[in-house]
């Protein structure tokens, strides 16, 4: 199973408070990083990254082996994907993250051969010209039909889960998202508007067309709210993956 931690505004500290505790949390390298960030709210968001990605690395950790924060790193990769470093050398951990509107939504997997991506949007309203850059024309059919009263939730899905597949694949916004489909029985998704409270991961089915894809993609939505979570695992290995029913509790 994929380990995961979703928190909001108000379940982590500050970001005043988070930039008080960062040599308690963050590597040298990190604190460095840190220092070239001159925007608060990119500051902020990119300390709440960290500090969840550390929550939830120390839960990983097996029982009697003290975890030492500021031994790991999460740098970037020339993708804009973290990179897991411990005492400077690349761990061949899977690890994502996503921040929106306060919260943090952070995932990995240590497992090798698997590539993980996740993404956290939060449900708005959006000019109907993005519907018609980013999506295709049968995922507009899709979420109309799907709650033609409340397109935005739809749409919002269908976004977080093209960014979430393209990060397992290592592309981030470098490609057309249109090239990504997305669909899931009607049902399923009904049941994601309805159960926003209950937070049940629901298996969505994706289409590629003409990228480098070498191994089976998966991917799973669920709602917490008005917060979308996808997670999308580009995975070689032959272990059924899946994420955790249930977030880490830092």
């Amino acid at each position: 199973m994929i380990p995961w931690v979703f928190l909001r505004a108000g379940e982590y500290p500050s970001g005043s408070e988070l930039f008080s505790l960062a040599p308690s949390f963050l590597s040298p390298a990190e604190t460095a990083y840190l220092g070239t960030l001159r925007f608060p709210r990119r500051r902020d968001d990119w300390l709440a990254g960290r500090w969840a990605a550390k929550r939830l690395l120390a839960a990983l950790q097996p029982a009697g082996q003290p975890f030492i924060a500021t031994e790991y790193a999460l740098m970037r990769s020339p993708s804009g994907a973290p990179i897991l470093h411990h005492l400077g050398r690349p761990l061949p951990y899977s690890l994502s993250l996503s921040h929106r509107a306060g919260a943090v939504f952070c995932a990995c997997c240590p497992l090798p051969g698997v590539a993980l991506g996740v993404d956290l949007e939060w449900v708005e309203e959006r000019h109907p010209a993005f519907y018609q850059d980013y999506f295709t024309l049968a995922e507009q059919a899709f979420a109309a039909k799907a709650e033609p009263n409340a397109p935005a939730v739809w749409f919002t899905l269908l976004w977080s889960a093209k960014e979430a597949v393209l990060k397992s694949l290592g592309l981030g916004l470098s490609v057309d998202p249109r090239r990504i489909e997305i669909s899931a029985d009607p049902h399923a998704w009904q049941a994601l508007h309805r159960q926003a409270s209950a937070s049940v991961w629901q298996i969505v089915t994706v289409q590629t067309r003409g990228l480098p894809v070498d191994a089976p993609l998966s991917l799973w939505a669920q709602r917490r709210g008005d917060f979308v979570l996808t997670c999308a695992l580009n995975a070689k290995g032959p272990a059924e993956l899946a994420p955790d029913e249930h977030p880490i509790q830092p």
